[in-house]
This record gives C-alpha cells, sequence and structure tokens, in this order.
C-alpha cells in the first residue's frame, strides 16, 4: 500500500479519535460542573487538556488528509482510490488467522475493559479475563486454564492488596 493511502486512512481515523477525545471531554467537563465538583470554568476543568488535546489531533488529521491529497489532479477521485485500496486490503488482512487472532484478544479486552469493569469486582474480571483468553488462544485444556487464572490472580491480590497495601481497580 503506497504512503499516500496509509496517510488517508490513517488522518481519517485520527479524525475520529480527535472527536471521540473532544466528546468525551465535554462530558467531562459537564460532569466536574455538576455538584459535588462545581467546576465551571473549563480552563481549570479536568476536560481542558483533553479538549485541547483532541482539538489539535483533529487538526493535525486535516492537515495530514490534506497533505495525502495535495499534487493529485482530482483530489475526490484520489481520495476515492485510497479509501479503496485500503477496503480491498483490509478485507484481505481480515482473512489471516493472526489477524483474526488479535481482532479476538482485543474483542476480550474491550468486554473486560467496558463492560466488566466497574460492575464487578476487579478480582473476578480479572479471573474471567484470563481464563476467556487462553480459552481463545487454546492455550491448554480449559479446565487447566480455569485453574491456573484462579491461582494466579489469587497470587496478585495476595500480593498487592494483602502484601503491599494498594487497592486494586
Amino acid at each position: 500500500m503506497e504512503n499516500k493511502t496509509k496517510d488517508t486512512v490513517f488522518s481519517i481515523i485520527m479524525m475520529l479519535l480527535g472527536g471521540y477525545v473532544v466528546i468525551e471531554s465535554v462530558r467531562m467537563a459537564r460532569k466536574a460542573a455538576s455538584p459535588p465538583y462545581n467546576i465551571t470554568t473549563l480552563s481549570v476543568s479536568p476536560a481542558f487538556l483533553p479538549v485541547i488535546l483532541g482539538i489539535a489531533l483533529i487538526v493535525f488529521s486535516v492537515i495530514l488528509l490534506i497533505m495525502s491529497l495535495v499534487g493529485e489532479k482530482h483530489p475526490a477521485k484520489a481520495f476515492a482510490q485510497h479509501i479503496t485500496t485500503f477496503s480491498t486490503r483490509f478485507v484481505a488482512a481480515l482473512q489471516t488467522p493472526g489477524i483474526l487472532k488479535m481482532i479476538g484478544g482485543v474483542a476480550i479486552m474491550a468486554v473486560l475493559t467496558f463492560l466488566m469493569m466497574g460492575r464487578i469486582p476487579f478480582w473476578i474480571g480479572g479471573t474471567l479475563f484470563m481464563f476467556a483468553t487462553m480459552l481463545f488462544l487454546r492455550a491448554t485444556k480449559w479446565w487447566k486454564s480455569l485453574l491456573s487464572s484462579i491461582i494466579v490472580m489469587a497470587a496478585m491480590v495476595l500480593l498487592f492488596q494483602v502484601a503491599f497495601g494498594t487497592t486494586l481497580p
């Protein structure tokens, strides 16, 4: 894949990420403005830096997008061609076993991070995460995966929470 195609796709992804950061920062600022915090000034809010960084990410992504299309006779056609090239190669990459394993691992982490954290105790979520990951990767028999997940999480809790006196998430 040529560099201009990579730059085009990367700039779009980074623009979306920058938009997400700005939206979440605004939500953070609204939460900080409510009791008990009552921080109504954005410049002293914990959302100030993320807003600035999100806007900067969007601006630099737009610059990268423009630079990837500069020099083209028909920028709209070049943009469409870059997206088509990326789509074709992306679909081909999705059929690779290594990529599928990576996507599965990321999905398991996403479930743990976004759906389970804060809703269930850390030791249960961590045990489920390790067990699910070992099952997904077919590391060993299911009962060995379960047993090792329980032992590792128990050791982590004993070491960090009991021995060191730290709080686990």
